[in-house]
């Protein structure tokens, strides 16, 4: 038996009436139990992941809000729940459960394919080299990245212009250490190429809610990472985008081929320091002669 029990106001922006001038005021879409992730075809059918509280249901509804289907899935709703994405190039629909389940489902039958379990892929390779939202710099960061202790989020999909490469962004949380980082999972052909750490923040906040994510049709994807925590931050939350591509397509790593500690310039006329911080930026400080201001040196000519 399935439980009916939260009411769920789905604002779909009159999917059954797009070309109309109209105003259409919001109606409730569906009544569902703790409705989780949410998607739509290229039909406006509209597919949903709720709480059947000794299982998860995804469910298929029209347009117009009929109930079309539904299917079961997995055991109890414990870590079963899911965000939902859709495939762009294919139309299927893509399920990451909490507990790092990731499933294909087709949209006109809801069959479910288990593709795996994203706590058992590798990402220690890359997470020696991940860009901390914190410190706006790429670090070593493979002591907090760990997708077996992790819960997961949201997914967003990105298909290449000629459709041969797909590009999987989710979202997940280190639940020991409490740290968010992104992660992307690659398919190339149909055959999977592996799974990169993108970024992540270290900052001293308590994230206990799933990192949202979504990728634009040119390729750039936004997300929210924390930033409290930093002397001078002065907000908690920052939406940041970069390019699907990302590392290899995003900021360039910044080299002077210089020893990696702290320069000391001793020039008697205009003392100066130099360091690196992360791979992007390098920090300089020098002494201003007389009639010299700072706003002499606010560009690289400079």
């Amino acid at each position: 038996m399935r439980v009916v029990g939260v009411i769920l106001c789905l604002v779909l922006g009159a999917l059954s009436s797009a070309a109309s001038a109209q105003a259409v005021s919001p109606t409730t879409f569906a009544t569902l139990s703790q409705p989780y992730g949410i998607t739509t075809d290229a039909s406006d059918n509209v597919f949903v992941t709720s709480d059947g509280v000794f299982t998860t249901y995804l469910s298929k509804f029209s347009p117009g809000g009929q109930e079309l289907d539904a299917v079961s899935i997995g055991g109890p709703t414990v870590g079963e729940l899911g965000r939902l994405a859709t495939d762009p190039a294919t139309g299927d629909i893509w399920d990451l459960s909490i507990n790092g389940t990731l499933r294909i489902v087709d949209p006109d039958t809801l069959d479910l394919r288990v593709l795996g379990d994203l706590s058992d892929i590798d990402l220690s390779a890359s997470s020696t080299h991940v860009w901390d939202a914190l410190y706006g710099g790429f670090f070593d960061r493979s002591g907090s990245i760990l997708p077996w202790y992790s819960t997961f989020g949201d997914i967003a999909l990105y298909r290449s212009a000629n459709n041969t490469r797909l590009d999987v962004f989710v979202t997940a949380r280190n639940t020991g250490y409490n740290v968010p980082y992104v992660a992307r999972l690659t398919w190339v052909n149909d055959v999977f190429q592996g799974a990169t750490a993108l970024m992540t923040s270290t900052a001293i906040y308590p994230v206990n809610v799933p990192r949202g994510i979504a990728v634009g049709p040119s390729g750039t994807v936004v997300t929210t990472l924390p930033r409290i925590g930093r002397l001078g931050a002065d907000f908690t939350e920052q939406v940041i985008s970069f390019p699907a591509g990302f590392p290899e397509h995003g900021v360039p790593k910044v080299e002077l081929d210089q020893w990696e500690g702290v320069h000391q310039v001793c020039d008697p006329r205009r003392a100066a320091t130099y360091m690196r911080i992360g791979d992007t930026r390098y920090r300089w400080e020098f002494r201003l002669l007389e009639g010299e201001t700072a706003a002499d040196f606010e560009s690289i000519e400079a």
